[in-house]
């Protein structure tokens, strides 16, 4: 009986942008509580993505006894969000749930 073992290599690749850009930036700092509070989300177009990112934003509304949902579809699911939208979210919302659904 062969009682050797095989090395087996596994090489995890990470999709993520490279640290050019990203490098030094912070998520925004979590509000303590969204009660009253507006909840966005923004799609980006691909199928189903608004059903679940609605879904979503619907039970953290419900959870969290936010005041409302709104929602923004970005132009295309390779287009960035405009920083104007995403400035104007900023002011008026108390969180912005950004997702991607392939």
């Amino acid at each position: 009986m062969d009682t050797t073992s095989a090395s087996v290599t596994v090489e995890v690749l990470d999709p993520g942008p490279a640290e050019s850009k990203q490098a030094g930036q912070r998520p925004a700092p979590r509000p303590a509580s969204l009660s009253g509070k507006r909840i966005a989300w923004v799609g980006n177009h691909k199928l189903n993505a608004n059903v679940v990112l609605d879904t979503l934003a619907r039970r953290v509304q419900t959870a969290t006894h936010a005041l409302d949902v709104v929602a923004h579809e970005k132009r295309g699911p390779n287009v960035p969000t405009e920083p104007a939208v995403l400035d104007r979210l900023a002011r008026e919302c108390g969180a912005v749930i950004i997702g991607l659904a392939d």
